[in-house]
């Protein structure tokens, strides 16, 4: 196994266990047996994991789903996702200003919505109109995973997904279903 996988590891762990603040650089390092150097050629900092660990079970998952289905299952996928790791997902979740997962999770959902707009209608920009309507989309989304999160929300799968595609225009659900060919990527 290589150094970057055994520093996520030992990082993803971490994140299940323990809140988010308290968890340190050298608490990695010592999950993982490796050194400070090592931590370092891979990783700015913990953040940096924080989003990993979010981003590529999405990038993981929504390849498998993103081919040939809709809305509906991707944001059943997501369901999974948070109560898989329901406390993976509470203890980032405490991280407030810069670098908060918050902050990660709202740029991250933006640029997925953007890129599916723009590579379906073979643009490079946003219209204003359009820019708003995904801010609002995504902000909705993130509304309803954080009660999710917090446990304020008694959603089932199918209601999560039915209650998050009812947020979005009708244009925007369409946006899936010519797409078997389209990879997305959000970096």
């Amino acid at each position: 196994m290589n150094a970057r996988k055994i520093i996520t590891e030992a990082a993803f762990s971490l994140f299940k266990d323990f809140p988010f603040d308290t968890i340190t650089v050298q608490m990695i390092l010592n999950r993982a047996e490796v050194s400070r150097k090592t931590f370092y050629k891979y990783f700015a900092d913990k953040y940096e994991l924080m989003e990993l660990y979010y981003r590529s079970f999405m990038d993981d998952n929504l390849h498998d789903v993103y081919d040939g289905h809709n809305w509906e299952d991707i944001l059943k996928t997501l369901y999974d996702f948070i109560k898989l790791d329901i406390s993976y997902f509470r203890h980032v979740s405490d991280v407030t200003g810069h670098g908060s997962f918050w902050e990660f999770l709202r740029e991250y959902s933006f640029q997925f919505y953007r890129s599916i707009k723009l590579h379906n209608e073979c643009r490079d920009e946003l219209t204003e109109e359009e820019r708003l309507t995904i801010l609002m989309i995504v902000e909705g989304h993130m509304a309803l995973f954080k009660l999710l999160v917090d446990g304020k929300a008694d959603v089932n799968r199918d209601g999560f997904a039915a209650l998050l595609c009812s947020l979005m225009p009708d244009s925007y659900k369409d946006l899936l279903h010519d797409e078997s060919d389209y990879e997305y990527s959000p970096r």
